[in-house]
C-alpha cells in the first residue's frame, strides 16, 4: 500500500511551492517486498503526481493522465475534463482494481496560479470522484491519503505543535519519521519527493534517508553523479549529494524539541 502527502510553501507573494512525498514499498501476495515508484513528474508541462492503491492501474495511467493533462490550462474545468477521462478508461467495467486507487495531481496553471486535485476510483461501486483541494493560507499540508493516512496524522500532529510548525519542513519531517517508525507495516522504503515552484517543470529531488542516498525508489550508489539535483536530509535542509552535508548558504534547520531521538545519517550540519 501506500502513505502519499502534499504540502505548500507560501511567502508574502503568495504560493511558491507544492510538494508531493510517497513512500516506496511494494508488498506482493507471495510475501515479497520491493520498491516502485508511485510519483512522476511531466518534463513539457508544470505539473506532478503521485498514485496510492491499486498498483497495476496506478502505474499504468500515472503517465498518460499527465500527458492528457498537459493541455488543461483552465481550472475552472479541470476536474470534470479529467473525471471525463478517467470515466473513458473504463475501468471499473474491468473490474480489475484490486485496492481503491487515488491520485493526488499538483498542476501550476497560467498566471503561476497553484492547484491540487485529487481523482478517485472506488473498488466496490466504480465511483470515479475528481475534486480540487483547498490550499491553506499559509505553509502547511494539503492532503494526505492512502493506508498510511492515519498514521502519518499522529507524526504530523507533533511537528504541527512544535516550533516548526508552518513550514514544508514539518511535513516533510513528519513524513520521514513516519517511515523511519515502521508504525505502519504496509508502508515503508525511502521517501520519494517531487517539488512544483513558480518557474520551470516539476523536479525530484533526491533523499538521504537512514544513512543512505535515493532518488525516488532507487539507491544511488556513491560513485553515481547525481549533484545536478537537489538533496534534502530529514529535517529538509539542502545537503550535499555526495555526502550530506549542508549545501554552502543553505539555511540550517534546527531539531524540534520534541524529539527525543534524532534519526541522523550521512554528516548533517545542525545548529
Amino acid at each position: 500500500m501506500t502513505a502519499l502527502a502534499s504540502w505548500c510553501g507560501i511567502d508574502s507573494h503568495g504560493v511558491s511551492s507544492l510538494y508531493v512525498v510517497a513512500d516506496s514499498l511494494i508488498s506482493w501476495t507471495d510475501g515479497q517486498k520491493s520498491f516502485e515508484q508511485k510519483v512522476f513528474f511531466d518534463s513539457d508541462s508544470p505539473q506532478i503526481l503521485g498514485y496510492c492503491g491499486d498498483r497495476h492501474w496506478g502505474l499504468t495511467l500515472a503517465n498518460k493522465l499527465l500527458t492528457y493533462a498537459r493541455k488543461l490550462d483552465e481550472p475552472s474545468t479541470f476536474c470534470a475534463t479529467c473525471f471525463k477521462w478517467l470515466r473513458e478508461q473504463r475501468i471499473p467495467q474491468t473490474k480489475s482494481l484490486s485496492f481503491d486507487l487515488e491520485f493526488l495531481h499538483c498542476k501550476r496553471f497560467p498566471g503561476k496560479n497553484f492547484k491540487v486535485f485529487v481523482h478517485k476510483i472506488t473498488k466496490e461501486t466504480g465511483e470515479i470522484i475528481s475534486r480540487e483541494v483547498a490550499l491553506p493560507e499559509k505553509s502547511d499540508k494539503v492532503e494526505f491519503l492512502g493506508k498510511g493516512r492515519n498514521v502519518l496524522f499522529d507524526f504530523y500532529f507533533k511537528w504541527a505543535s512544535s516550533s516548526d510548525a508552518d513550514t514544508s519542513r514539518a511535513v516533510f519531517g513528519a513524513f520521514y519519521d513516519f517511515l523511519a517508525s515502521h508504525a505502519e507495516p504496509s508502508c515503508g522504503g525511502p521517501p520519494q519527493l517531487l517539488g512544483l515552484f513558480r518557474e520551470g517543470m516539476g523536479k525530484p529531488h533526491g533523499v538521504w534517508f537512514n544513512g543512505e542516498r535515493f532518488f525516488l525508489h532507487k539507491r544511488v550508489p556513491y560513485e553515481s553523479n547525481f549533484e545536478n539535483f537537489e538533496w534534502r536530509d530529514a529535517t529538509f535542509q539542502r545537503v550535499k549529494a555526495t555526502d550530506g552535508t549542508l549545501e554552502d548558504k543553505a539555511q540550517v534547520q534546527p531539531i524540534p524539541k520534541f524529539k527525543s531521538e534524532y534519526r541522523g545519517f550521512g554528516k548533517i550540519q545542525n545548529g
